[in-house]
């Protein structure tokens, strides 16, 4: 994983003069936006006529102003979508391959539903599903494949009078990562949080849960046992793929990103499910894109996914796996 040094002699040799080729068209994006906001300032002489006489009719007023800020707004939307892309083709890309020169960066694409789906993690109905920024390249044996996705759930209710109410869960929010495995396999085995729930039998509850996903694989590893609860439909295969070593190289990583993440191991691969609350890819309009800490953030991120590789040893291929 390249270091902090790594960023910051890049940031200063490489990505300032970017930077601030860019700084003129950020300033512009808000500046319409603020112009649009001004606008909206006329909607308080509109409203006074109708107070004072309490006539609908001059309601009527208010139509020039909406229709203002609504064409600003759209010439708004209009600037930053060409920033947001300007800044992606040039500076994340140049990231992107200052990581890693065998990645591509396709900031319109992402990991499709089907793949995600097909990692079995989240079991709810994907009724909203978006995402963008896909990078993915051939790390010496291993190909691999993430991007930034959202997937939502709607739920639907009805009150005690008929009323009907929508609402939208979010399911998962991050990077969703997809890798060859090293070693061949035909089962799936789930690598899921340990949420510590183990009080009048609630653990056991959680078990039955998980049902769906195999049998609950006990492996006697105090320290992976206390971030990961697994689950397999081959109790013998599933300690073949988590060996001793990969274990302590899981939670390792468990420790180093800080988060609770979400690991399936289907057909051969590996799917590695990290929860975000941001949009990790995105530029701030509102603040100067000369700032290095945010785009630090980002290196960190892309350092921290790619070296996926390396940390699960998945580039040391076992037996007849190639």
């Amino acid at each position: 994983m390249k270091s902090t040094a790594d960023f910051e002699n890049y940031f200063s040799t490489s990505l300032t003069p970017l930077l601030q080729s860019l700084e003129v068209e950020r300033k512009n994006v808000v500046t319409t936006f603020w112009s649009a906001m001004n606008y909206s300032v006329l909607f308080i002489p509109a409203l006074i006529p109708f107070f004072m006489f309490q006539n609908p009719w001059f309601l009527v007023i208010l139509v020039l102003p909406f229709l203002l800020v609504i064409k600003r707004l759209i010439i708004y939307q209009k600037v930053k979508d060409q920033y947001v892309k300007n800044f992606k083709q040039q500076v994340i890309s140049g990231m992107v391959k200052q990581v890693n020169e065998k990645l591509t960066y396709e900031p319109e694409f992402s990991i499709s539903t089907g793949e995600y789906a097909g990692s079995q993690i989240f079991n709810q109905r994907i009724d909203r599903f978006k995402g963008g920024d896909l990078i993915s390249g051939q790390l010496e044996k291993t190909s691999i494949r993430f991007s930034e996705l959202w997937h939502e759930e709607k739920h639907v209710s009805t009150d005690s009078k008929g009323r009907r109410a929508e609402s939208w869960v979010t399911i998962f929010k991050g990077i969703f990562f997809i890798a060859d495995f090293n070693k061949d396999f035909t089962g799936k085995l789930f690598v899921l949080p340990d949420w510590g729930i183990d009080f009048l039998g609630i653990g056991k509850w959680t078990d039955k849960v998980f049902e769906s996903r195999g049998q609950a694989i006990d492996l006697e590893d105090p320290v992976f046992e206390k971030y990961f609860k697994c689950y397999g439909t081959d109790q013998v295969e599933s300690r073949y793929i988590l060996s001793t070593s990969l274990m302590k190289r899981l939670t390792d990583f468990r420790e180093k990103v800080k988060i609770k993440i979400y690991i399936s191991f289907i057909a051969s691969r590996v799917f590695i499910a990290i929860p975000l609350t941001k949009d990790l890819f995105e530029p701030n309009v509102f603040s100067t894109g000369m700032k290095d800490d945010y785009l630090q953030e980002y290196f960190y991120y892309l350092t921290l996914v790619t070296g996926i590789v390396d940390d699960l040893n998945l580039n040391t291929r076992i037996w007849t796996k190639q």
